[in-house]
């Protein structure tokens, strides 16, 4: 029971800690940022948080919109929707309800050939990713109805998949050259004089 419940506040903290991290460091003024606006990198965070740890994160998601949104009004960062709840509850629900679509579809998400979405395989992650972009899309589609209709939901789509390809990307590739770095250093050690 403890090992659960300090598996749950790892998971947690980690998913937190990387999602208010990126978030931040997306309003971070760069030099050609007018381009950059419609790229949108802690989606890639959210989509590999619920793929590794599951729904046990969604309180971290809740908290990390909480805590953006006070420090939003606090210190006046930018905030790119027009409406900050309902868009953070599709980003927070996107994901989900995607991966939920697929087990509908019998493609069940794990690790080994016995699984139709590898998530160690970047290429599956990529495609649950695009198929989150899209569930996105969809999500806000059906509340434009309800409220104004906003192109702007087309790129917000786009920019997910693009923002959150390039950061899985990323992370493939430090992990790729960590991980050679580490060969290099064993095979030094083990072959000093």
């Amino acid at each position: 029971m403890l090992h659960k419940f300090n598996d749950l506040i790892a998971s947690n903290a980690i998913v937190l800690i990387s999602y208010l991290s990126i978030l931040l460091l997306c309003n971070l003024d760069f030099l050609y940022e007018k381009y950059l606006v419609y790229i949108y990198f802690p989606f890639g965070i959210i989509v590999l948080g619920y793929v590794f740890f599951g729904n046990k994160v969604i309180f971290a998601f809740i908290l990390g919109h909480i805590i953006y949104y006070y420090l939003w009004m606090t210190f006046n960062i930018n905030s790119y929707f027009n409406n900050y709840f309902i868009t953070s509850i599709f980003y927070i629900a996107c994901v989900p309800k995607t991966i939920f679509i697929l087990k509908k579809l019998n493609f069940e998400i794990g690790v080994g050939n016995s699984y139709k979405l590898d998530k160690t395989n970047i290429k599956h992650i990529l495609l649950i990713t695009l198929f989150s972009s899209i569930t996105f899309l969809v999500l806000n589609l059906c509340i434009s109805f309800l409220y104004e209709f906003n192109y702007n939901d087309f790129f917000y789509s786009i920019g997910n998949f693009i923002g959150g390809a390039l950061i899985i990307i990323t992370l493939k590739l430090i992990v790729t050259v960590i991980s050679y770095f580490k060969i290099v250093w064993i095979f030094i050690l083990n072959f000093q004089i």
